[in-house]
């Protein structure tokens, strides 16, 4: 199974370059303007339900999913995250992208099940935007934490 890749706003771009079935975009603004709060942020990884109104749940930019992950988007990010075998983070060095990444480690740090699975990889995703054939080659560092 490939892995599960979290992103910033280029997060869609993974699909079309192979590296992943099922890419997660994240668009909160943490730099400009009002903060979301952490109630909404909270509300927005948890399990849909019909008060998540249009963009306010985290599965609503997984267009691209295929059908074997459709089951999924129902269920909170945390719960997405259980069948795949590696977790990658990508995320690009600009402040609103590192500020989401802050934001996720937080966030799946506690869950050590979850936690256990992550891979983070911080690229210039915006030099590769052009074509997906780029990013479907690139061989990248990652960083993964350390069991002792």
């Amino acid at each position: 199974m490939k892995p599960l890749i979290l992103a910033g706003e280029y997060g869609s771009h993974f699909e079309a370059s192979g590296r992943t079935e099922a890419p997660v975009t994240f668009l909160f603004r943490f730099v400009d303007g009002k903060l979301p709060s952490p109630e909404e942020l909270a509300f927005y990884v948890a399990a849909q339900t019909e008060q998540h109104g249009p963009g306010g749940h985290w599965s609503v930019y997984t267009f691209g999913w295929h059908r074997q992950h459709d089951s999924l988007k129902a269920l909170s990010l945390v719960e997405a995250c259980r069948p795949f075998e590696t977790i990658e983070l990508w995320f690009d060095p600009a402040p609103n992208d590192q500020l989401q990444l802050v934001w996720m480690l937080d966030l799946l740090s506690s869950h050590p099940e979850t936690a256990a699975k992550l891979k983070v990889r911080l690229v210039d995703l915006d030099l590769l935007m052009v074509q997906p054939e780029p990013l479907a080659k690139w061989k990248l560092p990652c960083y993964r934490r350390h069991r002792e």
